[in-house]
């Protein structure tokens, strides 16, 4: 394509990615200042009507869908004949490429790629959307361990008709579901199908279709109905192992129903991950999980013969964080006595997180009020004067307001972009000091601001096209005091970050120096065990030589005696002596056994009314738990200052509370158990999930002098 601009405002760079349906470009959004992925339809396609209808179908999707972990679509427009689709450019590389630089992703990257894909695919099909195409080349990760999926660009939009003819399928065979290699109607359950497929790839390396042509593969979709022979590395989770198998049922009514329920296994399965987490790690796996992309990231560029497999092509785009969770535990005291993940902070450096930047549209907290007072006093000046000179000048004319207008906006334009400068620099810096890590609610916060000053300066563009230059100058105002805010919030985000991998690495070399010593007095350990080992094998030997030399003499001793007394009378007494000694000998066995099944049938009746106690008392516990009964929790169990805190906020905030028990254990005069809240119903009846961090405790009971005591949190 010779063209280096579009519509007069997107100016070409550079080509980044070629796919089955068009060529991605880098551009440049000249009034913005922002860079943009433009993706322009290949020309051998405009003078298809179908094809064109389905470019459209693919803009209206994806410009209805807003969402952290979905690449977003500004603009769609076409010049000369060329039909194009302007989107979000994203700095990251696709799972497609990273599965193949690392073979195997573990455990919790994978659990945590997957839960970013099921909340998007959740909104998605909200929405009334199916993608029709997960794989792993459209899932985007960026540096931070964000996740996005591109090319919505064949989903079908369920409540509009499908442009699809009738038996052609649309999508990657690989990751396709049996009703979609089908040509069947299509649901949610389709995209979970192969979000499936794509999470045991990244735990096995490979597909269910490993080394099988695309025919080859959709024909045994649509006949074969056995199920897939899956199999797992020893150390996958039966229940990731088991997720997976659902998700990948051929028959739909078999398999996870919708994505909530998907959520809720996904955290499930990840709580559960959490406590396998063994003691031997580092200080850096205990602290914080690997994220899915090590050492700096970098731009992917496809080349077109890369894409041999795909239907539509995955754009890279610039960086944006991780996203940023809704659903803290009630209170700061809690999560810090709940959390294990997160490294410790000081004081003022949780004053800087508290402060710094705000969420509302109001000026952050370092915002000079005396200085937009003594501004707006000066523009009241003027406007004041400008009207006398306009009164003055007898009618003779009235001034055009859109030169001026155009002026203010000009110096607020070039304020902005100077703005922007500081913002990419401070941000690139953040993500540097990976800030998403370290100062997570910090950086979200900043994050947050710079998309809404980019959603005032996407208004105010299109308010200087319609020459509302009033409306564009407040908008333009708006976003400069957004990206200052924003500016400000990467600083101290960065600030932050630095600070916690200098107190992280001070940990994690405390750790590694335990370690070592642990290390050196397990050696001498062991040392010492060998030489004690050693030596007994000695004494045992020289104990066994003894016993065979003895053993002789007797036999020596025996065969001179048995010479010696040959009569009948001594042959009698020594056959009588040794039936009784054999007499004795099971009478002492039967002895033996009968106290041995005595003392088992008494462990097996204390254990079973122990059992019983324990599960009639949780159940009082839980029957408390659930009516919100403080003081009886405090009659069954010791409540410590933080728990009951806990507690009193849970039933203050929450009408209703579901809770179960699960797990009872005896083991002698010691017991435990798991309290997990299930569901929260909030003041307003809506459905809450607790988060996993705080959803579940561990009960103990004890057992002194025949009495279980109170349980403890």
């Amino acid at each position: 394509m010779n063209k280096k601009t579009l519509s007069g405002k997107y100016e070409l760079k550079r080509e980044i990615g070629r796919g089955g349906m068009g060529v991605i470009h880098e551009a440049l959004h000249g009034t913005l200042n922002r860079t943009v992925a433009i993706k322009v339809l290949h020309a051998q396609y405009t003078g298809d009507p179908a094809f064109l209808k389905r470019f459209q179908r693919e803009a209206r999707a994806m410009a209805r869908l807003d969402h952290p972990n979905i690449i977003r679509v500004f603009d769609v427009g076409e010049d000369d004949g060329l039909h194009y689709i302007v989107m979000e450019y994203f700095f990251g590389k696709d799972l497609k490429e990273i599965i193949l630089e690392r073979g195997i992703i573990p455990q919790q990257e994978t659990l945590a790629i997957a839960l970013q894909i099921t909340r998007a695919l959740s909104y998605a099909h909200a929405h009334g959307i199916i993608h029709r195409d997960i794989k792993p080349g459209n899932i985007m990760v960026n540096k931070a361990g964000l996740v996005k999926i591109a090319d919505f660009g064949i989903a079908a939009a369920t409540d509009e008709a499908s442009v699809t003819l009738t038996g052609h399928v649309i999508g990657t065979p690989k990751y396709m579901s049996v009703e979609q290699a089908r040509g069947e109607n299509l649901d949610s359950r389709s995209d979970l199908y192969s979000l499936g497929m794509v999470v045991y790839e990244m735990l096995t390396g490979r597909t269910s279709f490993s080394g099988i042509s695309e025919m080859a593969i959709l024909g045994k979709l649509v006949y074969e109905k056995n199920e897939y022979d899956l199999t797992f590395q020893a150390h996958i989770l039966p229940s990731i192992q088991n997720l997976v198998s659902t998700l990948l049922k051929k028959d739909k009514d078999e398999r996870v129903s919708d994505t909530t329920t998907l959520l809720n296994l996904l955290n499930k399965a990840s709580s559960e991950l959490k406590t396998k987490i063994s003691e031997s790690e580092t200080i850096e796996e205990i602290l914080v999980p690997e994220l899915p992309l090590s050492g700096p990231a970098k731009r992917t560029e496809r080349k077109p013969a890369e894409d041999a497999e795909d239907s539509f092509e995955t754009v890279m785009f610039n960086k944006t964080p991780p996203e940023i969770s809704h659903l803290p535990p009630p209170s700061s005291d809690i999560y810090r006595e709940t959390s294990e993940q997160r490294p410790s902070e000081g004081s003022e450096q949780l004053k800087a997180k508290q402060s710094k930047i705000p969420f509302t549209e109001k000026p952050p907290p370092s915002f000079n009020w005396t200085r937009v007072i003594l501004v707006i006093a000066g523009l009241a000046l003027l406007f004041a004067g400008f009207g006398y000179y306009l009164s003055v000048m007898d009618g003779a004319f009235q001034a055009p307001p859109a030169p001026s207008s155009l002026d203010q906006i000009k110096r607020i334009q070039k304020s902005i972009r100077a703005m922007q400068t500081k913002l990419t620099q401070s941000h690139k810096e953040a993500d540097a000091n990976n800030a998403p890590r370290w100062a997570k609610d910090l950086y979200g916060e900043a994050f947050d601001l710079e998309n809404r000053g980019e959603k005032q300066l996407d208004k105010a563009d299109e308010f200087i096209k319609t020459e509302q230059f009033s409306e564009a100058k407040t908008r333009l105002e708006n976003t400069l005091r957004l990206f200052s805010a924003s500016h400000e919030g990467f600083v101290n985000a960065k600030d932050l970050a630095q600070k916690s991998i200098i107190q992280s690495e001070k940990l994690k070399a405390e750790k590694e120096k335990q370690l070592k010593a642990r290390a050196r007095t397990e050696g001498l350990k062991r040392e010492r065990l060998k030489a004690e080992a050693e030596a007994e094998r000695r004494k045992q030997e020289a104990l066994a030589r003894a016993e065979q030399e003895k053993l002789k003499q007797v036999q020596i001793k025996a065969e001179t005696q048995r010479k010696k007394e040959e009569t009948q009378a001594r042959l009698e007494a020594e056959k009588q002596a040794e039936a009784e000694r054999q007499q004795l000998a099971q009478e002492e066995a039967k002895a033996k056994e009968k106290a041995k099944a005595k003392k088992e049938e008494e462990a097996r009746s204390s254990a079973a009314m122990d059992t019983k106690y324990l599960g009639n008392h949780l159940a009082e516990l839980k029957a408390a738990y659930e009516k919100k009964d403080l003081a009886q929790l405090e009659a069954l169990t010791q409540l410590s200052e933080k728990r009951a805190q806990f507690l009193k906020q849970i039933f203050d905030h929450y009408k209703r509370i579901q809770v179960a028990i699960t797990d009872l254990a005896v083991f002698g005069n010691e017991a435990k158990a798991i309290i997990s809240i299930k569901e929260l119903t909030a003041l307003d009846g809506n459905r809450v999930f607790p988060s996993s961090s705080w959803k579940d405790a561990q009960l103990s009971f004890k057992k002194a002098e025949g009495q279980w005591g109170k349980g403890r949190w």
